[in-house]
């Protein structure tokens, strides 16, 4: 079972138990509902996955990044979409490919295999489904033995047609492309070998592939049409006579075990387990004992004995020791599922094969090994097994690895197989510590390394001891893996001594710093980091380690340090990279730094002057208000605003913050209504503040506020037919661009800011239908609107002017828009208001008429019809309006606040008077003047200072 790259699920097995399964996930569970565990990691969205007839497993990634096919390891972490891994230091799987196949699609996986499937240079060749480049592509893995035609299959042959022998790991060779349709339509969403040997090709056939680029209801997406297509060598003979497995008696089922056809051969393995099929056993038995048969073939009747629960000890021992490598894997991971159901195989025996596994000379074999040592220490510690031994295995596999020809498979599976071993020793620390604290008189080398080994996946203060005492007997620094264990009890004295030592190195520094998650108590540590800096500061005050030094103190909130980060910032090569991350570092130790801050205040580097303002309104100091206010002149409204929230979070800071406003260094439009909430928090009693909100409260009025949350919309659920008219106000935060929204619809449309500019974006062939000839300023209110006539011609207004018409036209409908939602990645920041959506396409004079009105709350949030509303005595044309307090369902952190700062909106009894008094002065200036007069105002008034033709 797979799961997508935004999925988030949980799931609940039969017994109640729950796991999460969230992103990017592959794994599986029994038919029975009883078990559900996560094997595989990192994979965006698997689409196609293929289990050859050896049991190996491959699965296909849809996002293609080098890794179009990959070979699956239960447990493997793949570094794709996801940033979940099942331990820190699971390795990531190797780049296989040489290039990427196109496309961000790749929908199916097919093998051929199998003696009557594509004979030749077709045999033993994956097949991929590219829609998105109309392909079907192909590659063929090279990994030594892994396919079952080789002489013996005991070890990788060094070379395998042409190709370099990779040892036991992979590669990929891209072969010319299977095929290619000239009919853009061609679509293959899913490819598959059928019973015939065929390769049959599930074709979407539609022009537009992709999820939400271009409308569901776009004309061009076919709905009715698809093909199956089917592709077979001209050597291959018809097949007319395919088998019904359903209906076979279950003596011929055997015989379609044998067959060629891989298809066939599933499906009979399958009917065999589903009919419990047990009077087969013996006749399985037999098959899996014969060395003279089909190693695919032993392998399949093992798996119909599994599923049937009739394995018996000899069998897995019998093939324990086989010379095909797969044969071996097999019997060892069917071990382990027979310990897991309390089967009647020995523990002893699975120990022996256990230990023969790790000796293997493949390593899929050693890894099952290990798979099987952890379920017997997890299932079956008894007398005869004691949980001990098969510790010290487990450790001493870890630490001795068997050799590998290709250096970059030789990396992958050390690090591969240590972490099945930490893995497995962490959920025992009882045993590891038993075993730990056992007296053990040959202390090889070796045997040191296992059991530093364990003490790291024992961790915590207990194996940190442990870890400690043996260090220094190993003749060699320690493995950052050992450091990090060493570093989370930094107190215990042994401990203490050797990461002293340690950090005299900046390197460690460093892995902490990269590794601080890890680290449990970032307080206990910070000491010796401090000590640590000032040392490696006095010998070498490098870039690298000024770098370091800020890394380190913002990173572990270090204090104690300022002086060293203050220099680091004012330095001659002090980049605002570096004077940034020292302010960042000095804010959040909780610096007091006022003077440092106040320098940085007024930089002309805006991130600089952010954080610098930040610090500057969280310092603890009874200086930073008054430097506060030196600076405020310069500061942008953005700024002010937030260090005025900053300010009202403490009850020191508030009354400073009052005082100023009271004083006039603060204006009291800087004071919105969800400031005075907060300043009324922390001032509950204040009589000062208590006038202040009377006085203020009139003035302010309730606005929507988006934050530029993913998810800070109004969940509208719009649709536009025919013509429309949308108009609002808006405000936006400064970095204005196409996250920005006023009104979207995934794939239909979005009217945003894309570089500061208006523009109405609609999915398909036009995208930008129109865009703005200016962009409009942040941190002011500007109105905007858009139309589009029964034409399909749009047109943008910006202060209630025309500013721009369309070339192109666009009739379709337009569903699903939201208010403030944004298609892009982020989302608006900034505040709309009266948010007006019309059913008619109004004229230039209806927009710039009303756009400075305050409309009284007329539709409410929800679209309704003409009728509707002619019953309730509203307009009919007008389909939404979002006003105030009053939008609909608000998502996300979006959220109403009231604020002085409100756009130029009159009501409709001010603009009445307004229009009387306009109407009297263009009746003014149309009559005719008394020149006479006008030249004695001008002498009397103006000629005192201005002269005609002077």
């Amino acid at each position: 079972m797979a799961q997508g790259a935004f999925n988030y699920s949980k799931v609940k097995t039969g017994p109640g138990d729950v796991t999460e399964f969230n992103k990017t996930k592959l794994a599986r569970f029994t038919p029975d509902g009883k078990r559900f565990e996560i094997i595989g990691w990192g994979p965006c969205n698997i689409w196609g996955l293929v289990v050859d007839r050896l049991g190996e497993i491959f699965i296909q990634e849809a996002n293609d990044q080098g890794w179009p096919m990959m070979p699956f390891l239960e447990g493997a972490s793949y570094p794709l979409c996801g940033d979940d891994v099942p331990r820190p230091y699971a390795p990531p799987f190797p780049k296989l490919g040489e290039k990427e196949m196109g496309g961000t699609g790749l929908s199916g996986l097919a093998l051929s295999e199998g003696s009557d499937s594509f004979p030749g240079e077709f045999r033993d060749v994956f097949y991929i489904a590219n829609p998105i480049t109309a392909r079907i592509q192909a590659i063929r893995c090279h990994r030594g033995s892994r396919r079952g035609n080789e002489a013996d299959g005991a070890n990788p042959p060094p070379y395998v047609r042409g190709y370099r022998g990779y040892g036991n790991g992979w590669q990929l060779e891209h072969l010319p492309d299977f095929l290619l349709s000239s009919d853009p339509w061609f679509r293959p969403v899913a490819i598959q070998f059928g019973p015939d040997g065929c390769l049959y090709l599930v074709d979407w056939y539609n022009k537009i592939i992709s999820h939400n680029e271009v409308p569901r209801n776009h004309p061009e997406r076919d709905k009715t049409r698809g093909r199956i297509w089917r592709v077979r060598h001209e050597s291959q003979p018809p097949r007319t006579d395919l088998p019904n497995l359903y209906r076979a008696p279950e003596n011929e089922l055997l015989d379609h075990l044998r067959a060629a056809n891989t298809w066939e051969v599933n499906a009979a393995w399958q009917e065999i387990v589903d009919r419990h099929a047990v009077s087969l056993a013996p006749r399985l038995a037999g098959m899996v004992m014969d060395d003279s048969q089909p190693n695919d073939l032993r392998i399949r009747a093992l798996w119909c004995l599994e599923g049937l629960d009739k394995v018996e000890p000899a069998q897995l021992e019998k093939l324990a020791t086989a010379r095909h490598r797969a044969l071996r894997k097999e019997a060892l991971r069917v071990a382990r599922g027979a310990v897991a159901q309390s089967s009647s195989l020995p523990v002893r025996s699975q120990l022996e094969m256990a230990e023969r596994g790790l000796a293997d000379t493949d390593r899929l074999v050693r890894q099952e090994s290990i798979r099987l040592l952890d379920e017997l220490v997890e299932r079956v510690p008894t007398r005869e097994l004691p949980a001990t031994e098969v510790i010290s295995i487990l450790a001493e596999a870890a630490t001795q690895s068997p050799g590998e020809p290709d250096p970059k498979w030789r990396g992958y599976f050390d690090s591969f197989e240590s972490y099945l071993a930490r893995s497995a020793l962490e959920k025992h620390p009882s045993a590891v510590a038993a075993w730990l604290d056992k007296d053990e008189t040959r202390e090889t080398p070796a045997l040191l390394s296992a059991r530093a080994f364990a003490a790291v996946a024992m961790g915590g203060t207990e194996g940190a001891k442990r870890l400690a005492a043996l260090l220094p007997r190993m003749q060699r620094g320690p493995s950052n893996e050992e450091l990090l264990v060493i570093a989370s009890v930094p107190n215990e004295p042994r401990a203490n001594g050797l990461l002293k030592t340690a950090l005299a190195v900046p390197s460690t520094l460093r892995l902490l710093y990269d590794n601080r998650s890890r680290l449990p108590d970032h307080a206990v540590l910070a000491p010796l980091l401090t000590d640590a800096l000032r040392s490696l500061l006095a010998r070498d005050p490098s870039d690298a380690n000024q770098d370091l030094l800020v890394k380190l103190a913002a990173g572990f909130h270090l204090t104690g340090l300022e002086d060293l980060l203050v220099a680091a910032s004012t330095t001659p090569p002090a980049g605002n990279d570096r004077r940034l991350a020292v302010l960042r570092a000095l804010r959040e130790s909780g610096s007091t730094r006022v003077d440092v801050f106040r320098q940085f205040a007024t930089s002309g580097n805006a991130a600089i002057q952010r954080e610098a303002v930040s610090a500057l309104a969280s310092a603890k100091s009874d200086a930073a208000v008054p430097a506060l206010l030196e600076v405020w002149p310069s500061l942008t409204p953005a700024l002010r605003k937030a260090v005025v929230d900053r300010l009202a979070g403490t009850a020191a800071s508030a009354k400073q913050l009052l005082v100023a406003v009271r004083g006039g260094a603060i204006a009291r439009d800087e004071l919105d209504g969800y400031t005075l909430d907060k300043l009324s928090i922390v001032l509950p009693d204040d009589a000062a503040l208590k006038r202040l909100v009377a006085e203020l409260g009139s003035s302010m009025k309730p606005v929507l506020r988006l934050d530029g949350g993913d998810g800070d919309y109004v969940d509208t659920d719009i649709t536009l037919r025919g013509p429309f008219t949308v108009e609002c106000w808006v405000k936006l935060d400064p970095g204005i661009n196409n996250q920005d929204s006023i009104l979207a619809g995934a794939g239909a449309l979005d009217a945003n800011f894309h570089d500061s500019r208006f523009r109405v974006w609609v999915g398909g062939a036009i995208n930008d239908i129109v865009i703005a000839t200016r962009p409009i300023a942040p941190e002011a209110w500007t109105h905007v609107a858009f139309t589009r006539d029964a034409d399909g011609r749009f047109r943008l207004y910006l202060n209630g002017e025309l500013d721009v018409t369309s070339q192109a036209v666009e009739k379709r409908d337009f569903e699903h828009l939201k208010v403030g939602y944004s298609n892009p990645n982020g989302g608006t920041a900034g505040e709309p208001a009266e948010f007006r959506i019309w059913t008619l396409c109004r004229s230039s004079d209806d927009i710039r008429a009303t756009a400075n009105l305050a409309m009284e709350s007329r539709t409410g949030v929800s679209p309704v019809s003409p009728r509707d509303s002619t019953l309730a005595g509203e307009t009919p044309a007008l389909l939404y309006h979002g006003v105030g307090d009053s939008w609909g369902k608000l998502h996300g952190t979006a959220h109403i606040e009231r604020t002085s700062d409100l756009p130029p909106l009159m009501t409709e009894i001010e603009a009445k008077t307004l229009e009387e008094k306009f109407a009297q002065f263009r009746a003014l200036a149309n009559q005719p003047g008394d020149l006479v007069r006008g030249q004695q105002i001008f002498s009397s008034t103006c000629g005192v200072c201005h002269s005609v033709h002077g």
